[in-house]
């Protein structure tokens, strides 16, 4: 009996030490397929991609009143992004968002060639003095920020994909952080989306084992509400010959940006 209960105590040990070896958030993203235009606003294309909140302190201590929530898009060239920051003491060089990739999916220790720590300055959008773990080239990523007021910011950005399978389905490792600082250069908190560093987890620029997961999901499907012309008044068919040219254009340039469009019957 006991050397059964001793077996048993064993096993639970060795299980609770697998568990806080990666005691990550179990958080996965579904970005839809779709190309905006990155200028620093949220045109209605980004509608249909969901927020996820950037709100795990590295350290599990109390949190700061700064947040991040972003959103992805994504098409066979650049993962796109929009972040919301609110942020009431913004240091124009340590508060940092950062995206990771693994864009392989392996979800290993250490970096290997498809993964990437990319970092992007609240203040203007750009790449800090530090670019982070293997960062893209700057030629293969872009932001642009606009200050919404009230210590609200906006900022819209791409990265080139260099690795990863660009197709429907595809699964790629995936991280986010927040590096926020004070306006005296004081380190204050970073707030993390999967990796549970007070837990055990190797910081995202060190390893990509516990990242979370991107899926890359279709493009979303926009109704468009058939016209009708009323044949017997010739002075409306011009309006609706008009309005059905519109739509027409319309659904160019949706079908342009990675939408998919139909007529509602």
């Amino acid at each position: 009996m006991k050397k059964a209960f001793s077996i048993l105590l064993t096993a639970a040990l060795i299980s609770t030490f697998a568990l806080s070896a990666s005691a990550t958030f179990d958080r996965a993203y579904t970005a839809p397929m779709g190309t905006p235009t990155v200028d620093g606003e949220a045109e209605e294309l980004w509608d249909y991609a969901e927020w996820t909140d950037v709100d795990k302190p590295f350290d599990g201590t109390a949190d700061t009143d700064s947040t991040l929530r972003v959103k992805l898009l994504w098409d066979e060239d650049n993962l796109y992004f929009l972040a919301e920051v609110y942020d009431t003491d913004l240091n124009a060089t340590e508060d940092i968002v950062e995206i990771y990739l693994d864009e392989g999916g392996e979800f290993a220790s250490g970096y290997d060639a498809n993964d990437s720590q990319n970092r992007f300055m609240v203040s203007d959008g750009k790449t800090p003095a530090n670019p982070g773990t293997q960062a893209k080239a700057a030629s293969d990523v872009n932001a642009v920020v606009t200050d919404l007021g009230g210590d609200n910011y906006l900022m819209e950005g791409s990265i080139a994909w260099s690795e990863a399978d660009t197709a429907e389905g595809s699964v790629i490792g995936l991280e986010f952080m927040y590096n926020d600082g004070t306006a005296d250069n004081a380190f204050v908190e970073a707030y993390r989306w999967n990796v549970d560093t007070a837990n055990g987890d190797a910081a995202p620029y060190q390893s990509t084992e516990a990242f979370g997961e991107l899926t890359l999901g279709a493009a979303p499907v926009i109704e468009v509400p058939e016209e009708t012309t009323d044949t017997a008044d010739d002075t409306a068919t011009a309006p609706a010959t008009f309005d059905l040219g519109l739509t027409a254009v319309a659904a160019a340039i949706l079908s342009a940006a990675g939408v998919v469009v139909f007529k509602k019957k």
